[in-house]
């Protein structure tokens, strides 16, 4: 994939790929599809797509806040799917207060697993982070 610096979507669901390289070489990117399969990380896979804006990793074996922390140094991802009928969900969906995790660390997106984000769920979600208790679980 080295040489697919002006690639904008990519389409790779359902390949069973478990780990992530080479997408820092992809600089366009903008929307990229890994769902369905057996992706257990993101580490710092796509530090160098700053143009990504939506992303599907549904169906996959994510479970670690982490992961969605990773995720924060794209500055234009809009759109972020852990979990999709088609494709089923990540384990971390799971997780306790999964989604205000998600906005908090993601505050670009618009939507989450195909649902808009609203104004009303943001004010929920500063509230909910003003409170240091609450993220002394966090890895």
């Amino acid at each position: 994939m080295s040489n697919s610096t002006e690639l904008k979507l990519l389409s790779l669901s359902g390949n069973k790929i478990s780990h992530l390289e080479n997408f820092n070489s992809m600089p366009k990117l903008r929307e990229l599809y890994l769902a369905n399969n057996r992706i257990k990380k993101i580490g710092d896979s796509f530090l160098q797509s700053p143009r990504l804006t939506v992303m599907n990793l549904a169906g996959n074996t994510l479970y670690q806040l982490q992961d969605i922390q990773n995720l924060s140094f794209l500055p234009s991802l809009q759109s972020v799917v852990f979990a999709d009928p088609m494709y089923g969900e990540c384990p971390l969906v799971s997780l306790s207060a999964y989604r205000y995790f998600v906005i908090n660390y993601l505050p670009t997106l618009n939507e989450l697993d195909h649902y808009r984000i609203t104004s009303e769920e943001r004010s929920y979600v500063t509230e909910f982070f003003k409170y240091p208790h609450f993220v002394d679980f966090i890895p």
